[in-house]
């Protein structure tokens, strides 16, 4: 499990006694959250810009915003079919095992929330230091939405940290009361994972434009194989009809990230946005290098370090018309050369 042991950070010292108190009177609170079951209307998306279904059913949907000063991350959870509890957290490679837990759970009459962990084996324990902070609870005609924040770094051994780059969430829906966390089988319930990046970057999203439009394009209902890692190719055809346009960003949408999906049908995909009113120039790109090959890697303490490749007679006909510009990206498989396009009129 990824911890903050590397971080050094001043952190709060509590007795057990004092724990226990702060965490029975945070159930109390939640038990009056639940039991009320205030009304009113969903929270604005606004206020959660970023979002993503957790399961394939579309039962629990995420949505969250990032707060850097504060460094924390708030969630949003809704729960459209809510029945004994569920399970959400963070590991490091998506599995159950040495998990970091938020836990809603009910014995069929009480409900009780709380921060917990699991071990090797997968067994729950909940944690001394609660750091899964609830906000509230709120009832709406598509379900529970559940609030709480989580910070980046918490002092705590059996946190997760919280960083850049791709995070595996997990969830668990319970479909039975249980009289305890501890009587929580995990590999007896529904789960999944999903992977998202939660720390986004603090940057403005530009204004679209009006003539904006969107396309879809999903993997035909493939049957998901047994095997880890699976590359999957699908080619689709445009209209004969379609005219040039500009691209302006895509968005994915995968469904299943996990072996317990083997055997399950799948048709994620990714959708473009894009517009009939054309940049100034085009774009081209020719790749150098397509294999991961110890030949791409460069000698250590080299002072120049030099490598050729050769396109075939047909790649070199298309580009030879156009003068190539300077590199300005490269990628891990090879470089890559962009090269101007004839300017839109």
């Amino acid at each position: 499990m990824q911890t903050s042991r590397s971080k050094p950070c001043p952190c709060p010292s509590f007795k057990l006694r004092e724990v226990a108190s702060m965490y029975f009177t945070m159930i109390a609170v939640f038990l009056v959250i639940l039991v009320v079951a205030l009304q009113g209307s969903a929270p604005r998306g606004s206020d959660f810009p970023y979002k993503v279904p957790l399961d394939p059913q579309g039962l629990l949907e995420l949505s969250w915003n990032v707060s850097y000063p504060e460094q924390v991350v708030n969630f949003q959870l809704l729960l459209r079919d809510l029945r004994f509890g569920l399970l959400f957290g963070m590991s490091d490679r998506g599995e159950f095992e040495n998990a970091d837990l938020a836990v809603l759970w009910s014995d069929g009459h009480n409900s009780y929330f709380g921060d917990a962990w699991s071990d090797a084996k997968g067994q729950l324990h909940m944690d001394s230091q609660q750091d899964y902070q609830l906000l509230g609870a709120r009832r709406a005609p598509e379900g529970l939405y559940l609030l709480f924040r989580r910070a980046f770094s918490t002092c705590d051994p059996k946190d997760y940290l919280i960083e850049d780059g791709t995070v595996h969430l997990i969830y668990g829906i319970l479909e039975k009361p249980v009289h305890s966390l501890h009587a929580i089988n995990i590999s007896a319930i529904y789960r999944g994972l999903q992977r998202v990046q939660l720390l986004k970057p603090n940057i403005t999203v530009p204004e679209l434009p009006s003539d904006m439009k969107t396309m879809e394009i999903t993997a035909p209902n493939i049957v998901i194989p047994s095997q880890e890692t699976t590359y999957w190719c699908y080619m689709t055809e445009l209209p004969a009809d379609f005219p040039k346009h500009h691209i302006i960003m895509r968005t994915q949408n995968q469904k299943f990230l996990s072996r317990r999906w083997q055997g399950r049908h799948d048709s994620s995909g990714i959708r473009l946005y894009y517009t009939a009113t054309l940049r100034r120039y085009d774009a081209g790109i020719m790749e150098l290098g397509l294999v991961y090959t110890p030949v791409m890697a460069i000698p250590p303490g080299e002072d120049a370090f030099i490598l050729t490749g050769y396109c075939t007679d047909k790649c070199t006909q298309l580009v030879s018309a156009h003068p190539l510009c300077p590199s300005f990206t490269s990628e891990k498989r090879g470089c890559k050369w962009f090269f101007p396009g004839p300017r839109q009129q």
